[in-house]
């Protein structure tokens, strides 16, 4: 594990997203596009030990940046991870890594570059090796979460693994990523598909070949993604439904007035 030991201080907005990160004399400034994803950082100072100019990720299945090039394509940096997110160090004892060099005078793994999106694409605080997850935080080195899933409906009476509330994507990283650390997919149910979050949100998936590749999904007990899809259609919740529901059965009552026989609504 990487990590400087130093001290920090973190602000976040309404949605729980960090805006902003002063660590010793330097100040980061986190900016997010419409949909809430991160688009830029902005520092007061650049640190000794980085390099300046633009560099470009290429991810892996995970999201986790395993290339980093430069404006030039060439390899600046690579970056490999254990299985729960801990960087692989770059020298004899991990495969011989400290002979890859991508044409640099020393190998290219483990050099600072200034991305700090590392595992599944989480920024990686070097003051304290820890990922920030949004909901909480993550410890790579220990594979687990540093305090207890906020979320109380993402631990389920039929899924043990999901009683363990400071595990990481049900002890699957390999096959699960946790966007927020809140939860991972949902178990099947009424829904049609599921963005992977437990925000009781509903889709119902109109185009026949996605319903295929969703039920797929669903029968291996994975998640797809509704960014994914191009044919959803957002429903309302349970508690709105309900209440549909309950007014239509009202409609086909009769109505209180005397000799009225044909429903409430008419």
């Amino acid at each position: 594990m990487f990590y400087t030991n130093d001290t920090a201080e973190y602000a976040y907005d309404g949605g729980g997203r960090r805006v902003r990160k002063i660590q010793g004399a330097m100040t980061t400034v986190y900016a997010y596009d419409a949909f809430g994803n991160l688009a830029a950082e902005y520092a007061t100072t650049l640190d000794q030990n980085l390099t300046a100019g633009t560099f470009y990720r290429t991810l892996d299945h995970l999201g986790s940046t395993r290339i980093i090039t430069d404006q030039s394509g060439a390899v600046s940096a690579r970056q490999d991870f254990f299985p729960f997110g801990e960087e692989i160090l770059g020298d004899m004892s991990n495969g011989n890594r400290n002979q890859v060099t991508d044409g640099q005078p020393t190998t290219t793994y483990n050099q600072p570059k200034g991305i700090f999106q590392k595992f599944t694409g989480k920024e990686r605080d070097d003051e304290s090796g820890m990922d920030y997850f949004l909901a909480r935080y993550y410890s790579a080195s220990l594979g687990r979460f540093n305090s207890v899933d906020p979320l109380l409906d993402s631990g389920r009476a039929s899924d043990p693994q999901s009683w363990d509330r400071y595990a990481y994507a049900r002890n699957n990283p390999l096959r699960f990523v946790d966007p927020n650390g809140l939860d991972f997919f949902d178990k099947k149910g009424n829904l049609i598909g599921t963005d992977g979050n437990q925000n009781g949100e509903h889709f119902i998936v109109t185009n026949k070949k996605e319903r295929k590749i969703v039920k797929k999904a669903d029968k291996k007990g994975g998640t797809t993604s509704a960014s994914q899809l191009t044919s959803t259609v957002k429903i309302p919740g349970k508690a709105v439904r309900t209440e549909i529901d309950n007014a239509v059965t009202a409609s086909s009552q009769p109505s209180a007035a005397a000799g009225d026989s044909s429903g409430g609504l008419h």
